[in-house]
Protein backbone atom coordinates (compact mmCIF):
# COMPACT_ATOMS: atom_id res chain seq x y z
CA UNK A 1 0.00 0.00 0.00
CA UNK A 2 1.29 3.45 -0.94
CA UNK A 3 1.51 6.36 1.47
CA UNK A 4 1.07 9.83 0.98
CA UNK A 5 4.93 9.77 2.43
CA UNK A 6 6.15 7.20 -0.17
CA UNK A 7 4.79 9.55 -3.39
CA UNK A 8 6.19 12.82 -1.55
CA UNK A 9 9.23 11.25 -0.97
CA UNK A 10 9.35 11.05 -4.90
CA UNK A 11 7.35 14.28 -6.16
CA UNK A 12 9.59 16.98 -4.44
CA UNK A 13 12.56 16.31 -5.62
CA UNK A 14 10.66 16.09 -9.36
CA UNK A 15 9.10 19.77 -8.62
CA UNK A 16 12.06 20.88 -7.48
CA UNK A 17 14.24 20.00 -10.36
CA UNK A 18 11.03 21.12 -12.91
CA UNK A 19 11.21 24.49 -11.27
CA UNK A 20 15.46 24.37 -11.81
CA UNK A 21 15.23 24.08 -15.83
CA UNK A 22 14.15 27.24 -16.69
CA UNK A 23 15.86 28.95 -14.15
CA UNK A 24 18.94 27.71 -16.59
CA UNK A 25 17.71 29.83 -19.47
CA UNK A 26 16.82 33.17 -17.51
CA UNK A 27 20.58 32.84 -15.94
CA UNK A 28 22.25 31.96 -19.33
CA UNK A 29 20.11 35.22 -20.69
CA UNK A 30 21.04 37.43 -18.02
CA UNK A 31 25.34 36.80 -18.42
CA UNK A 32 24.80 37.08 -22.05
CA UNK A 33 22.92 40.28 -21.97
CA UNK A 34 25.69 42.03 -20.51
CA UNK A 35 27.98 41.05 -24.39
CA UNK A 36 24.98 43.20 -26.00
CA UNK A 37 24.95 41.01 -29.26
CA UNK A 38 21.34 40.33 -29.70
CA UNK A 39 22.11 37.79 -32.40
CA UNK A 40 23.70 35.40 -29.64
CA UNK A 41 20.65 36.28 -26.61
CA UNK A 42 17.99 35.34 -29.19
CA UNK A 43 20.03 32.01 -30.12
CA UNK A 44 20.26 31.49 -26.88
CA UNK A 45 17.27 31.89 -25.91
CA UNK A 46 15.78 29.92 -28.54
CA UNK A 47 18.26 26.78 -27.76
CA UNK A 48 17.14 27.30 -24.33
CA UNK A 49 13.20 26.90 -25.38
CA UNK A 50 14.45 24.06 -27.18
CA UNK A 51 15.79 22.40 -24.30
CA UNK A 52 12.89 22.63 -21.65
CA UNK A 53 10.72 21.13 -24.37
CA UNK A 54 12.48 18.67 -25.17
CA UNK A 55 13.86 17.60 -21.15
Amino acid sequence: MIRHKDILKLAIPNIISNMVVPLNGIIDIAILGHYGNISQIGALALASLIFNFLY
